[in-house]
């Protein structure tokens, strides 16, 4: 046990590995489900995964600005932001128009999400549209990416992924939030109840999954490695020591991301 803890801090404490990984959950499933329907499509899924690289790279930046901890996006950030024009450029013309105007709209929203005067982080708006876009638009890309159409039958399949990305979203949100607001019911619920939201936001998102599995008829064994993946992450939570050195926000990450991943690799969907 002791080892399998100092394996998972060493994990958690690498930036560079976390921020490579970072997009991974953001398309993972709209990848797979829509190879398993068709076949995985190499070159947009490349793209897509280097937009969301460098919109990784910006958002940073831009979190920066909106705290005021710097005045302009320094350089590094403005040669992400080519690039992002570069990827979606390349990928109009490897899926289609569309499909990269959903990519322009999601980076757009970054700019507005934490445009200083507009405060959007300090609502419950901001939940609503990262959830909404990361887990719903996103994966909807990625899908399309694969099978060149779309399916209202993917949204249900989906909403695990809303929950369990909500739970790294609620938490940043947390720290964004500068001034609490005693009459906000969101506020107060972030600086009171957080740890309730988050069990509550962790323990639908299990049941959802448990459901989808027995309605795609998922076998049991698939279904016993994810919920015992579940318990072998959270086991080093009982250890006092162990929680004092782990940062909170990078184990949600990992917990949020690798969940997503492995659910969507079990799952068995036909639409």
């Amino acid at each position: 046990m002791l080892q399998a803890k100092n394996t998972v801090n060493r994990f958690i404490r690498n930036p560079f590995l976390i921020w490579v990984l970072s997009p991974l959950p953001l398309l993972f499933a709209g990848v797979v489900l829509g190879a398993k329907q068709q076949s995985f499509q190499f070159y947009p899924t490349l793209l897509l995964y280097l937009f969301l690289l460098c919109t990784t790279i910006l958002e940073r930046y831009l979190i920066k600005k909106q705290q005021r901890q710097i005045d302009t996006i320094p350089t590094f950030g403005g040669v992400a932001l080519l690039f992002l024009a570069l990827f979606i450029f390349l990928f109009s013309n490897a899926v289609n128009i569309v499909a990269a105007f959903l990519l322009l709209l999601y980076l757009i929203f970054l700019f507005i999400t934490y445009h200083q005067q507009l405060g959007l982080e300090q609502t419950i708006w901001y939940l609503l549209l990262q959830a909404f876009f990361q887990a719903i638009i996103l994966n909807q890309v990625a899908f399309y990416a694969q099978t060149s159409y779309l399916t209202i039958h993917l949204i249900p399949f989906l909403l695990p992924i809303v929950l369990l990305l909500s739970l790294t979203i609620v938490f940043k949100q947390k720290n964004f939030i500068q001034k609490f607001q005693e009459n906000d019911f969101y506020q107060r619920m972030l600086k009171k109840k957080l740890l309730l939201f988050l069990i509550g936001l962790y323990g639908s998102s299990l049941f959802v999954i448990f459901l989808l599995f027995q309605a795609t008829d998922t076998v049991l064994r698939r279904q016993l490695a994810f919920f015992l993946f579940q318990l072998f992450y959270l086991t080093p939570l009982a250890f006092t020591r162990f929680r004092q050195q782990i940062r909170t926000n990078t184990y949600l990450s990992i917990l949020s991301g690798a969940s997503i991943i492995l659910y969507a690799s079990l799952l068995t969907p036909s639409f």
